[in-house]
C-alpha cells in the first residue's frame, strides 16, 4: 500500500510538480527521498535553496512523513536539528495529503511564520517584536548556510518515460544538469545513463568567523594580546548542536573587532580533546574565558542565548558586540521599589509573571507574555507585569508570595494575590483577564465581536427594524431615554436608528463595509481601532435584527 502511494506521488510531481520545489527518491530506497525548495522572493530567505530529507513510514499514508530540513535556516518554526513545526506534519496529517502539498506549504510557512506555535521562542519572539532585526539575521543565514557549491554526484539510473517527464519538469534538477545529459533526459526511450558530475557556484562560500582551534595552533592565538571565549564541543552533543547558530551569531557580532576579541571554539572530543582534558572539560558544550595573556580560563556559567552571551563577553573585554538591542517590551518590567505602586496601590488589576533569567520555561513564556500585554496596551485598568525574582534585590518579592519555581504567575486583585493556573498561551491568558479585569479583548490584539454591544439596545434593535412609521419613532424616543444612563456605546445605537428613520436603509451595509476595511488593514491607532471595532459590533447587531425580520416575512 505504501509503496504503491509513494509511486504515484513521483508520478503526479512529475505530471504537475510545485511551483518552486523538487523532491524524488535519493536510491534505490522508495521510503527516502530529498526535497529542494527555492526562498521565495518574498521572504528573507530568497536566493536560497533549501534542502530537506523526507522518509515515509511503512504505513504511509496513514501516517505522516517524517520531514526536516537539512540546510541551516533561521525561522521560529524550524529549529537547529532542521525538525519542523508544522500542523499537518504531526495532529492535523490526513492521508488525503500528499508530498508536493507538504512541501508547499513549507513554502507558505517561509513567507509567513507562524510565531504563535514556535519550536524556537527566541526567534518567535525577535519576529513578534522587532521585524527587520528577524528578516536581517533570516537574510544572513541564507547567505552563510545555504551551501555555496551544489555537486551533482555520480548516480546511475534506469529511466522510464515517466522519469523523464519528471525529470523534465523538475527545473531545479534540469538547471544543475551538464547540457548533453539535459539532452539525453531529452530522449522518449527507455534507457540507463550516469549522471556526470556538475558544479554549479550559487555565490560565495561561507566563511564562519568562529576561530577554530586545536592543538598546534592554540597557544600561538590564546593569550597573545587579545581575550577569547572558547567553547569546547563535541560534534555528537545535542547541546551543542543547537547552540552553534547562536554562536555563530556572537561571532558575527564581534567580526569587526577581531583585533579586541577572539570567538572560538575547540573539537575536544575529537583532534582538540588534549585541549579539553588540559582544561578540564568534562561536558559538552563547555564554554571558557581566556584573558588577554591566557592562564587559569574562567567557566562560563552563564544562559546559552545571544544577549546572555554577548553581555558576558562585553562585560569581560570591554567590546560592544553589533547586536542592536531589541525593543522595550510590551508588559511592565518591576521590582522591588516599583512593585506595590502598581500592583497595589494604583486601584488597577495586574497580571505579574515571576521569573529567573536562566529559567527556559520562562524564555519560552517572554514572546507570549509580550503579545498579551500589547493585546491589553489600552486597558490602563488592566496591568501585565513581570518580576525578576531571581535577582538578589527582588528576593523579598519571591518570598512574600511564595514563588518557589519559575515562572510563577499571580492575579492581583484590591492588593490581594491569587494563583494562575491556566494554560501559558495567548488565548487562555485573555480569557482569563478578560473574566477578570471585566473586558473584551481578542487574542491578537483588538476587541471581540461582543464589545461594546449592549444588551437591552440589542432588543431595541429588534424591535426597531420589526416596527414602522410612527412605531419606530417611540422606540428611537425611548433608546435617548436609555442612554442617558447607559455606557459610551449607547449613542452608536442613537446614530444607526437615526440614519434608518431618516431614510438612509443602505447605511447600515455601506458602514459595515467601509468599518471592516479599515479594520483589516490596522493602520490607525489602537484606541481609534476599538472605536472602529465598537461601531461595527453595534452595526452587526442591527445588520441580524434586520435579518431575522426579513427572515420572519419571506415565512409569511
Amino acid at each position: 500500500m505504501a509503496l504503491k502511494r509513494i509511486n504515484k506521488e513521483l508520478i503526479d510531481l512529475g505530471r504537475d510538480p510545485p511551483s518552486s520545489c523538487s523532491a524524488g527518491p535519493t536510491g534505490d530506497n522508495m521510503f527516502q527521498w530529498q526535497a529542494t525548495i527555492m526562498g521565495p522572493g518574498d521572504s528573507p530567505y530568497a536566493g536560497g535553496v533549501f534542502f530537506l530529507s523526507i522518509t515515509f513510514p511503512t504505513d504511509y499514508p496513514f501516517k505522516p512523513p517524517k520531514v526536516s530540513f537539512t540546510t541551516k535556516i533561521y525561522h521560529p518554526n524550524i529549529n537547529a536539528n532542521g525538525s519542523i513545526c508544522l500542523d499537518i506534519l504531526r495532529d492535523q496529517w490526513s492521508p488525503a495529503l500528499t508530498i508536493s502539498k507538504v512541501l508547499l506549504s513549507i513554502c507558505s510557512m517561509l513567507t509567513d511564520p507562524n510565531p504563535d506555535d514556535p519550536l524556537v521562542p527566541d526567534i518567535a519572539h525577535l519576529y513578534k517584536t522587532d521585524r527587520a532585526r528577524y528578516e536581517a539575521t533570516a537574510r544572513e543565514w541564507t547567505r552563510k548556510y545555504v551551501p555555496g557549491v551544489i555537486v551533482i554526484v555520480f548516480i546511475k539510473l534506469t529511466i522510464s518515460n515517466q522519469w523523464r517527464k519528471f525529470l523534465l519538469s523538475n527545473h531545479h534538477f534540469v538547471s544543475l544538469c551538464p547540457p548533453k545529459l539535459a539532452l539525453l533526459v531529452s530522449s522518449s526511450m527507455k534507457f540507463a545513463f550516469t549522471l556526470f558530475a556538475a558544479v554549479l557556484s550559487l555565490g560565495g562560500a561561507w566563511a564562519s568567523n568562529v576561530v577554530e582551534l586545536d592543538p598546534d595552533n592554540f597557544d600561538s592565538i590564546i593569550g597573545q594580546g587579545k581575550p577569547a571565549l572558547v567553547e569546547f564541543f563535541a560534534p555528537w552533543c545535542g547541546h551543542c548542536k543547537n547552540l552553534a547558530p547562536i554562536y555563530e551569531q556572537l561571532a558575527d557580532s564581534y567580526a569587526y573587532a577581531k583585533d579586541k576579541v577572539i570567538i572560538a571554539k575547540v573539537d575536544a572530543d575529537g583532534v582538540g580533546r588534549p585541549l579539553g582534558t588540559k582544561f578540564g572539560v568534562t561536558g559538552f558544550p563547555t564554554l571558557k574565558w581566556f584573558g588577554p595573556e591566557g592562564g587559569e580560563p574562567e567557566k562560563y556559567e552563564g544562559g546559552r542565548d545571544l544577549d546572555a552571551l554577548a553581555n558576558f563577553v562585553t562585560s569581560k573585554s570591554g567590546v560592544k558586540s553589533s547586536i542592536k538591542p531589541p525593543p522595550p517590551p510590551a508588559y511592565q518590567i518591576l521590582d522591588i521599589g516599583t512593585f506595590d505602586d502598581v500592583v497595589l496601590n494604583s486601584g488597577n488589576d495586574a497580571i505579574v509573571a515571576f521569573t529567573a533569567p536562566w529559567c527556559g520555561h520562562c524564555k519560552n513564556l517572554k514572546p507570549t507574555w509580550d503579545s498579551v500585554a500589547k493585546d491589553f496596551a489600552t486597558e490602563s485598568k488592566c496591568i501585565i507585569a513581570n518580576v525578576d525574582a531571581d535577582a538578589a534585590h527582588n528576593k523579598p518579592l519571591g518570598e512574600k508570595y511564595g514563588v518557589s519555581s519559575y515562572p510563577t504567575i499571580k492575579f492581583f486583585h484590591d492588593g490581594k494575590a491569587e494563583d494562575y493556573e491556566g494554560a501559558r498561551t495567548e488565548k487562555a491568558f485573555v480569557e482569563f483577564l478578560n473574566e477578570k479585569c471585566g473586558t473584551q479583548r481578542a487574542p491578537g490584539g483588538g476587541l471581540t465581536e461582543l464589545a461594546g454591544r449592549l444588551p437591552e439596545f440589542d432588543d431595541l434593535a429588534s424591535q426597531f427594524f420589526a416596527a414602522t412609521g410612527a412605531a419606530r419613532d417611540t422606540i428611537y424616543k425611548d433608546a435617548s431615554e436609555l442612554a442617558a444612563s447607559a455606557g459610551s456605546s449607547a449613542s452608536h445605537y442613537l446614530r444607526v436608528m437615526e440614519k434608518v428613520v431618516n431614510g438612509s436603509e443602505e447605511y447600515i451595509e455601506k458602514e459595515s463595509k467601509r468599518l471592516a476595511s479599515i479594520l483589516k488593514k490596522r493602520s490607525l491607532a489602537p484606541t481609534k481601532l476599538d472605536e472602529m471595532q465598537i461601531k461595527a459590533n453595534v452595526l452587526n447587531a442591527f445588520r441580524k435584527a434586520e435579518e431575522a425580520v426579513g427572515h420572519i416575512a419571506a415565512e409569511l
